[in-house]
């Protein structure tokens, strides 16, 4: 066992109450605890938080909103109505509606992404080190962002790589998608453990995509290719994700970039609004310095 895999059992499992069920009778969910993590290290993905790799590469993150924001903003009808549903109606139902305040009133401002809300994904097995691994459930983020497909390939290259480039059921032209978001009002430790895997099938996908294209294929590992978001009752958290090539196998690392606490202050809420937003431009720009050019070079080569 490598040394990056000798902590991964050390996870602590805040979430007492989720408890194995009958995990042969149907895929494994975040809500499965403890079974789910030892599923989710079978398929070499961490489940506890290592250091990122090179901070450098954070040089050009900035989460922390300093402009003070303007009495519109503050009392917006948006954020009025996600405090409402935190402190008055929220459940597994109606949380949900938090969803336009924190991510998708600015996201249909983003020309260059395509995003989809509460779509399955159709994904491609993870590799998995243990035969008789209990399958797990289909991801299905509150979030999906990634790039528009139909910019870059069409025909025969985009059916060939549609496992890969476009998990989405519902919308074929997301490609590579590169940010997944949980909205966990139970608690984030479900949401975080959701996005795990989440992550890691984002990142199999985007190392495919850098494999095909590219000479160096480690020059994709240890640099943030992934984030994930988890929205819950008290806190907006997001990590940062990638891979690590060790002893002849692909392992995936994250690490907690930001988080910010849902006080009663409505200063609080703007600011995890924009520090998400902030997050999302940063990932997008570092998305689109190579994945463009590399779907570019796919269908110049199936041409």
């Amino acid at each position: 066992m490598s040394n990056l895999q000798d902590g991964w059992h050390q996870q602590e499992d805040t979430d007492s109450s989720a408890r194995p069920k009958d995990t042969n009778a149907k895929p494994l969910s975040a809500s499965d605890g403890p079974v789910y993590l030892a599923a989710l290290r079978s398929r070499n993905v961490a489940s506890c938080p290592k250091d990122i790799p090179w901070q450098g590469q954070l040089k050009d993150l900035h989460t922390g909103y300093t402009d003070q924001p303007g009495s519109s903003e503050l009392y917006s009808r948006s954020l009025i109505h996600a405090k409402a549903v935190r402190d008055r109606y929220w459940n597994e139902h109606t949380f949900h509606q938090v969803t336009p305040f924190f991510l998708t009133e600015w996201l249909v401002g983003m020309s260059s992404v395509r995003f989809c809300v509460d779509s399955p994904w159709t994904v491609e097995p993870l590799p998995c080190s243990a035969s008789d691994a209990p399958v797990l459930r289909t991801p299905r983020p509150r979030v999906t962002i990634g790039l528009q497909s139909f910019h870059f390939l069409t025909g025969k290259a985009l059916r060939d790589l549609q496992p890969y480039i476009a998990p989405i059921e519902c919308d074929q032209a997301l490609a590579f998608p590169f940010v997944a978001v949980e909205v966990a009002p139970e608690g984030s430790v479900l949401g975080i453990r959701q996005n795990l895997y989440n992550a890691a099938v984002m990142l199999r996908n985007l190392r495919f995509l850098w494999e095909e294209t590219h000479f160096d294929v480690k020059g994709f590992d240890r640099i943030i290719r992934a984030l994930t978001v988890t929205i819950s009752r008290n806190v907006v958290e997001v990590y940062g994700h990638w891979t690590v090539y060790e002893d002849e196998e692909v392992l995936y690392m994250h690490a907690k970039l930001h988080s910010w606490w849902l006080t009663d202050k409505n200063e609080d809420w703007y600011r995890a609004r924009c520090g998400l937003e902030e997050c999302c431009w940063w990932m997008v720009g570092k998305s689109e310095a190579w994945i463009p050019e590399s779907m570019k070079v796919l269908k110049e080569t199936a041409a």
